[in-house]
């Protein structure tokens, strides 16, 4: 399946950064926030990236499938 191009920045992002949160995401990738949770949420469900932590400390990082 091919991943949608933020998909594909968003993953780009987190190995240039090694972990990143939403509003730093926000800030480097310049798209919407709301559109960054569908992405980040559908990046979780095809194990791609991790959620780590809840509320204002959650963090996304890679599960090393990609390298």
């Amino acid at each position: 399946t091919k991943l949608p191009e933020l998909s594909e920045k968003i993953i780009e992002i987190i190995k240039e950064q090694g972990k990143i949160n939403i509003s730093d995401l926000e800030k480097i990738s310049k798209a919407n926030k709301n559109t960054l949770k569908v992405r980040l949420r559908e990046l979780v469900s095809y194990n791609i990236i991790s959620k780590n932590n809840a509320g204002k400390s959650t963090f996304y990082t890679l599960n090393g499938l990609i390298k």
